[in-house]
């Protein structure tokens, strides 16, 4: 019996320790073994229950659990079916055997031996468990609280960290961590035990490889503990990349995430791998409050929406499914959590409404001008524009002039082949295929073009949330300045 006291604790510690253990003694009783709930529910298994036992089993089970005996055991034609409480403690759990008759001492002795072990392990398969469920529902958490913050709901945000015990700080910075998937739990952990503070870890639920950090911006010298754990982190690990957006109010969530996703694709190339946004003028704050009343005629029939039935989307889901869809494409499924047909019904409705094409890229960029105007704080009476205005007008101010022509000239001064590359893919809306094949080059040679646009402008263009809008304006505002020129 030394021997076999080993044997069944080397097993119960092994991988699939309760399955192991159960197969064994079933082997060793040249029979069946189940552990099953107070109402009989098999827990586990050691193989298929022959029918004719269940009986039986049921019997043996409303004995035990209703006090009447600690054990049980029944008779059948050629088998003897015994049932015993193991751990006694609620829930109440049963080992139940069944074996060819007779039942000896010796197999009565060593099942007892092994249902100790057998309820330590399944309540520590049960704690695990719990404890994985309890992460999954945190992390389904996190990961609402930041869909909200996205779509510019704060205040749906708030309850859902508060219900969590946690407080959401006014002004955040966003940090995205790039590591390979089987790898984020990992990255995940080490950052958790690096970085002790008020910071929200979110596994992005777009990107398989990223994790997201809301951390509260503070000072210079607040921030430098976090960013010290995570340049250490990417400097440890080969394929760790890490991107930092600006301090931004918690409303503005969503700009703060793409300016961390823009400052990854720069960290990509840097041998620090880390990389934080470089501000520039983005277009929206160039336009100003001229541009509102614009942009509200242009999405006008999108916000006077009103569903037919009472499960149609309303207005406020199809501008929240328009936003995701033009900042991560096909990928917005992911981060709305709804099933990517229900996104194609959804964006059908969307053009019908707009009376637009949204595959043609011209019209994607007007649009996220469109929403980039009205996420910013300004109000249509601030302008003395006509209710009429025409996008055109907005885009042939000066300064908006001066800042496609800064743009473009980046491009054009490193190398004047990736400027034609710039426009044929622009033109083709943005499919690299289509741009090879009018460049006469490889994908491959043309993606390579495309990253060295990307680290000229220090903005990402292959991957989404993508520069690709304003490079398509900042092309339509100096083609048609030169034209009236």
């Amino acid at each position: 019996m030394v021997g076999q006291s080993e044997t069944i604790r080397r097993l119960v510690m092994g991988p699939e320790g309760l399955q192991a253990l159960l197969g064994w003694l079933a082997l060793q009783i040249n029979g069946y073994v189940l552990l099953a709930d107070a109402s009989g529910t098999p827990l586990q298994v050691s193989s298929r229950w022959p029918a004719e036992l269940s009986a039986l089993a049921e019997e043996g089970i409303r004995r035990v659990c209703a006090g009447k005996a600690g054990s049980a055991a029944m008779d059948a034609t050629a088998h003897t079916v015994w049932v015993s409480a193991i751990g006694g403690e609620d829930p109440q759990i049963t080992l139940i055997v069944a074996c060819e008759k007779p039942f000896s001492p010796r197999r009565r002795k060593l099942v007892s031996e092994a249902s100790g072990y057998l309820w330590l392990r399944w309540r520590l398969e049960e704690l695990e468990r719990h404890r994985d469920q309890v992460e999954l529902a945190n992390m389904q958490s996190h990961e609402a609280a930041l869909h909200l913050l996205l779509v510019g709901n704060v205040v749906a945000a708030r309850r859902v960290t508060e219900a969590l015990g946690s407080h959401l700080p006014d002004v955040t910075r966003v940090h995205i961590i790039e590591c390979p998937p089987r790898l984020r739990d990992e990255c995940l952990h080490e950052c958790e035990r690096a970085i002790r503070g008020h910071v929200w870890l979110i596994r992005c639920p777009v990107y398989t490889r990223h994790l997201i950090i809301l951390a509260p911006a503070g000072p210079d010298d607040a921030d430098a503990p976090l960013e010290h754990a995570l340049q250490t982190l990417a400097a440890n690990r080969r394929h760790c990349y890490v991107g930092t957006g600006q301090a931004v109010p918690l409303g503005d969530i969503a700009t703060g995430y793409e300016q961390a996703f823009h400052a990854l694709a720069v960290a990509r190339n840097t041998a620090a791998r880390c990389a934080a946004f470089s501000p520039r003028d983005e277009l929206a704050a160039l336009i100003g409050p001229a541009g509102v009343r614009w942009a509200t005629t242009r999405v006008q029939p999108l916000l006077d929406h009103r569903p037919r039935r009472p499960q149609d989307p309303d207005a406020a889901e199809l501008q929240a499914t328009l936003a995701s869809w033009l900042a991560f494409s096909t990928r917005a499924a992911r981060q709305l959590k709804i099933h990517r047909n229900t996104l194609t019904a959804r964006l059908r409705l969307i053009a019908d409404l707009l009376d637009c094409d949204l595959s043609d890229l011209a019209t994607q960029a007007e649009l996220h001008l469109a929403h980039r105007l009205l996420g910013q704080p300004w109000r249509a009476g601030e302008s003395d524009e006509p209710d009429n205005v025409i996008l055109d007008r907005l885009l042939a101010t000066p300064h908006v002039i001066q800042w496609a022509q800064n743009r473009l000239s980046e491009i054009g001064n490193d190398d004047p082949r990736l400027s034609h590359t710039l426009r044929i893919w622009l033109s083709s809306n943005g499919h690299l295929p289509s741009t090879a094949d009018s460049l006469r080059l490889s994908v491959p040679a043309t993606r390579k073009r495309i990253l060295r646009i990307e680290r000229i402008l220090q903005r990402s263009l292959l991957n989404a949330p993508s520069a690709l809008y304003e490079m398509q304006l900042a092309v339509r505002i100096v083609d048609r300045h030169t034209d009236e020129g």
